[in-house]
């Protein structure tokens, strides 16, 4: 028995049943093709309104927080709130004013702070160069004051050495007028024309008028007849010179009192000759026997010195003469031998009696 042909139909039976169903279902959908398009869109639609709402509800949030963060904001800002028909934005652009009204205040107060750094700094570096210059003027003032106390003990010192000057002066011209008077004058040609008698100008003293502030005796020579001659350098040999300051120290000496009686000569006899000597040694004898004085004298000549002892040995009771004789050996030991004359009577010649 074969079954395969009823299948066979019983499968095409199907197919076009199938088919036909297809067809009305085509048909069925092309009618409601447009409905199903406006579906679509609508469903589309209604995505994007949900996603508009949701737009709308977070901006709507947005907005609700911005509100209540204006309004916070402007609490902050001591600003009055919003009214209800003020809108949001004109709220936000007088916040915004206002914040930038503080802002132009802030950087206003900011500059004046800088400024006034900036001069506070320029007036705490001057007060330091103030401080230091007042530091420095008190050593200033110091110094001065140092200064002036240097210039005034100056000023004192100054008057007391013109005080002094004016005195020494006043003093030194009073000497001069009672020394190198004619007294003097008188004293050393006495004793001059007695050491030279052959010299026919003598030596003197020629003092200024007293009207001058400085009195200083000037030398020179006066002829036996009373002219006026030059200098006694220029005017007397050596000998003759050497015999002016000799007697010139004794004429100062014999015109003064003297303080101590004693007379100081180092070999006074340079370039005398015998003549001169033997008047020298004259004169010694009235200094040294009238006048009291006790000469001592230093000769290198043994001649000399034997015949200084025999002019000056002792003329009278008390008087005495002492002698002191030094040599150097040849083993260049300086050696010196005293002697002490004392007076003794002549006994030579016997007195007449009465």
């Amino acid at each position: 028995m074969c079954f395969a042909p009823y299948y066979h139909l019983v499968g095409k039976h199907e197919a076009q049943d199938r088919a036909a169903k297809l067809r009305q279902a085509l048909l069925a959908l092309s009618n409601v093709a447009s409905k199903a398009q406006l579906g679509s869109s609508l469903a589309s639609a209604q995505v994007a309104a949900r996603r508009n709402l949701a737009a709308v509800e977070t901006t709507s949030g947005e907005m609700e927080s911005l509100n209540v963060k204006a309004l916070e904001l402007a609490q902050e800002l001591l600003l009055a709130d919003a009214d209800e028909a003020e809108p949001l934005a004109a709220f936000l652009t007088r916040i915004v004013d206002h914040v930038a009204k503080a802002e132009a205040t802030l950087k206003a107060r900011l500059s004046a702070v800088r400024t006034a750094t900036e001069t506070l700094s320029i007036i705490v570096a001057h007060q330091r160069a103030a401080d230091d210059l007042r530091v420095q003027i008190e050593a200033r003032d110091a110094d001065r004051r140092r200064v002036l106390a240097a210039f005034n003990h100056a000023e004192r010192l100054r008057a007391d050495v013109r005080r002094f000057s004016s005195t020494v002066s006043a003093t030194r011209n009073a000497i001069v007028q009672r020394v190198f008077n004619d007294r003097l004058n008188t004293l050393w040609r006495d004793l001059f024309v007695r050491l030279a008698p052959s010299e026919d100008y003598v030596p003197a003293f020629r003092v200024p008028p007293e009207n001058q502030a400085r009195i200083v005796p000037s030398l020179e020579t006066r002829h036996r007849s009373g002219s006026t001659g030059g200098t006694p350098g220029a005017m007397l040999s050596s000998a003759n010179l050497n015999t002016a300051a000799l007697t010139l120290f004794l004429a100062l000496h014999l015109s003064v009192p003297p303080r101590l009686p004693w007379l100081i000569l180092d070999d006074p006899v340079q370039s005398m000759d015998e003549v001169h000597i033997a008047h020298f040694a004259a004169l010694l004898r009235t200094i040294s026997k009238e006048h009291s004085r006790h000469i001592v004298i230093a000769v290198h000549d043994r001649p000399l010195f034997e015949y200084l002892s025999l002019e000056l040995a002792p003329a009278y009771a008390g008087d005495e003469l002492i002698t002191i004789e030094i040599s150097t050996s040849g083993k260049r030991q300086t050696r010196y031998s005293t002697r002490r004359h004392t007076f003794v009577p002549d006994t030579s010649i016997t007195p007449l009696a009465a």
